[in-house]
């Protein structure tokens, strides 16, 4: 999908430059200029979800220190119910 918005951009601006079909010109700035508002825009606004790298430090040591907590958790319910059973 992106490569062919490229593509449909490229042949715009191919017509619009090159072969002087003054529509294609337009169509090809105008998309280039919605383009990079859009791309500022989401610059300008882009917050991580309120999170700083400091936060993503914490998560990423907390995940680190967790990752095994599942394993266990099996060979746990065998052993309660090993105990319930006597």
């Amino acid at each position: 999908m992106v490569f062919a918005i490229i593509l449909f951009v490229l042949l715009l601006g191919y017509y619009g430059i090159v072969k002087g079909e003054e529509d294609s010109l337009k169509a090809f700035f105008i998309i280039i200029g919605i383009v990079v508002v859009l791309w500022g825009i989401g610059t300008l606004f882009k917050d991580n979800n309120g999170l700083d790298d400091e936060d993503y430090e914490k998560i990423r040591i907390y995940e680190e220190n967790h990752k095994d907590d599942g394993k266990d958790t099996r060979e746990q319910g065998e052993i309660l119910w090993q105990k319930m059973k006597n």
